[in-house]
């Protein structure tokens, strides 16, 4: 199956380079990584 964590705390400005986004009129509310459950 599947898991989740969210992420709380994150560096926003880096978190928007890496998908490209501007930071103003797009910008990361949630982060939510999905992995494989062991």
């Amino acid at each position: 199956g599947a898991g989740t964590c969210a992420i709380a705390a994150y560096d926003q400005e880096f978190a928007d380079s890496v998908l490209g986004i501007d930071g103003v009129e797009e910008f990361i509310i949630y982060m939510a990584p999905v992995g494989k459950v062991q």
